[in-house]
């Protein structure tokens, strides 16, 4: 249930936030957020991530829509596993349903549609972005700290471990009741 919520609140903050920009700022304006770090500059994106691929809006809509159906499905199969590997995903379905949304119902005037962008880092020459593109940064970053850290890689050479720990538990067990009956015998 939490992660419908997640996945929830991630589409109704980037869509108010991008609903706020188009409302109050025309496109190409820039307004000083936190001065020399970031500015808020709306640009319409017409490509993919980091306005790449304009020419190429109906094969990533596909992708991501398999994607997409792909994270919904995992979601739903393995509701039950660790908790960072279901909020990096759902982080990664939110930001991906966000902008699927724009790229489905935004369109200019002359019918092209578009991704509402924002975030623009002063300090360094980045890509403007938005609130679901950051979703999809930490889910990607959170999948990869699941994977690293907490993902168990090898369950079956896991799983012959612990059997050899069984075993050899068993063997000192009797080994150490052998003993302690030698002891006893030559105590006598």
């Amino acid at each position: 249930m939490y992660i419908i919520l997640i996945i929830s609140g991630i589409i109704a903050l980037d869509q108010f936030t991008k609903y706020m920009i188009i409302s109050t700022m025309t496109e190409h304006q820039s307004v000083t957020f936190i001065n020399g770090i970031m500015d808020f500059t709306y640009k319409k994106n017409t490509g993919v991530a980091f306005s790449m691929l304009s020419n190429q809006r109906i094969l990533y809509m596909v992708f991501t829509a398999i994607m997409l159906a792909v994270m919904i499905a995992f979601l739903i199969k393995y509701r039950d596993k660790h908790k960072l590997l279901l909020i990096s995903i759902a982080f990664l379905a939110g930001g991906g349903l966000g902008n699927m949304i724009d790229r489905l119902f935004r369109a200019d005037v002359d019918g092209t549609k578009f991704v509402v962008d924002f975030f623009e880092f002063k300090f360094v020459d980045f890509a403007i972005f938005n609130v679901a593109d950051c979703f999809i940064t930490f889910g990607a970053i959170l999948l990869v700290v699941f994977v690293l850290f907490f993902e168990k890689k090898y369950p079956v050479f896991e799983k012959k471990l612990s059997e050899i720990s069984i075993e050899q538990a068993d063997e000192i067990e009797s080994e150490q009741g052998e003993n302690e009956t030698d002891n006893t015998d030559t105590q006598s």
